[in-house]
């Protein structure tokens, strides 16, 4: 799958390549001034995963390196236009409960493993904090997000899919989810669980995303 915040995750399906782009015509559509109107395109052939250039004025990278043509993808990658990143990532089915028959869905999560109300965990690095959290919202999870990091150790619980409650040894609440969401290392494990917290977050998913990449791009001005 392809996580761009704050847009949806798109999955990749086999003879359905994800075209990238400023056209609102791309399945991923980046209104942004420095991609391509067809910017590049990324498709599976067989188990493998590849990025190719469609001839864009900037070029596009992976994990800072011009590609070229073309180049094989491995989960965690980041694949760069312009001033928009991209993450590559290889999602286990246990994430979800939805049905997978839908090879138009852009939505729906993948993989061979069997679904269940298992723990998962993973790395930070290959998997940045705001797609798991659009992943378990997408998912209708219910649980406890936690998170460790090179500040600390943080959490983040769900309600059906809805964030409820962030806190890290700091902050509580609001500040605390976007402190989290902008952790770029470290692991996180999810336990699904009924949660009987207190209601610190009345926002989406998509709401802190939007702000997270507000504060982000303001940042980027300042330096």
């Amino acid at each position: 799958m392809l996580f761009c915040a704050p847009l949806p995750p798109v999955r990749i399906s086999s003879g359905a390549p994800v075209t990238i782009g400023r056209h609102k015509s791309c399945r991923l559509s980046v209104r942004r001034e420095d991609i391509s109107r067809r910017h590049a395109e990324v498709s599976r052939e067989g188990s493998a995963f590849f990025v190719r250039d469609l001839g864009s004025t900037n070029g596009t990278f992976v994990n800072g390196e011009e590609i070229g043509e073309s180049r094989r993808l491995i989960p965690g990658d980041r694949i760069e236009l312009g001033s928009c990143t991209i993450n590559f990532c290889e999602i286990d089915a246990s994430v979800n409960d939805h049905d997978d028959e839908d090879p138009d869905s852009d939505l729906t999560i993948v993989s061979s493993r069997p679904s269940g109300r298992e723990a998962f965990n993973g790395d930070l690095g290959e998997i940045p904090t705001y797609a798991v959290l659009q992943m378990l919202e997408l998912g209708n999870k219910s649980g406890i997000l936690v998170l460790e990091t090179p500040d600390g150790t943080g959490m983040i619980c769900f309600r059906s899919g809805s964030p409820v409650h962030a806190e890290t040894g700091k902050l509580c609440g609001f500040d605390a989810a976007l402190a989290l969401i902008g952790a770029r290392s470290g692991s996180f494990r999810f336990e699904p669980q009924d949660v009987d917290f207190e209601s610190t977050l009345e926002c989406s998913v998509t709401e802190m995303l939007l702000e997270t990449c507000r504060i982000e791009d303001e940042q980027k001005l300042e330096d």
